[in-house]
């Protein structure tokens, strides 16, 4: 908490006016803003293959809740979120100008420890991820999206899922 009281203030520094120094300023003081940066993105069962991550919106994997774990450089939670029904996720004010990775996993994640494992439910496989610019693939297939943030939100961190096709054991 910062008070100023009229009369009280210091009258040593030199003022960017040009003017004499008084009681009633404190320039000592610095305050400083920021912008609230944002990281958003999706899930997609992915069908078509990884070439580019897209699809249909899922917040799941069948029956089985998805959750998108933010961690930092050394691979703590810093931040957990589900996955909402329509395949979106967003983890809002994050700090800007670092770098975070985004796990998707079954199981939400726990702040301040290690990230969960990127496993999907049985019968179900990652094809892709990608960010952030809605075309390709990250190369890596693991279920892990790297989000390097600047001063501006971060968009389309995706993940494309699959239940890979089976033949029955009838013709």
């Amino acid at each position: 908490t910062i008070v100023l009281a009229a009369g009280t203030e210091p009258t040593g520094e030199t003022p960017n006016n040009g003017t004499a120094p008084d009681a009633n300023s404190n320039l000592t003081l610095d305050f400083g803003f920021y912008q609230a940066v944002n990281i958003s993105g999706n899930v997609f069962v992915d069908n078509n293959g990884p070439t580019n991550v897209d699809g249909t919106p899922t917040g799941t994997a069948g029956t089985t809740a998805l959750y998108a774990n933010l961690t930092n450089q050394n691979g703590v939670v810093i931040a957990t979120t589900p996955i909402g029904t329509n395949g979106t996720f967003s983890f809002l004010d994050v700090q800007p100008n670092t770098t975070y990775s985004v796990v998707l996993s079954p199981v939400q994640g726990t702040v301040g420890s290690p990230a969960p494992s990127v496993t999907l439910p049985t019968g179900w496989s990652n094809v892709s991820e990608d960010c952030c610019d809605n075309t390709g693939n990250d190369g890596t297939t693991n279920g892990i999206v790297t989000v390097a943030v600047a001063n501006t939100d971060v968009i389309n961190a995706n993940f494309g899922i699959t239940q890979p096709l089976s033949l029955g054991n009838l013709v």
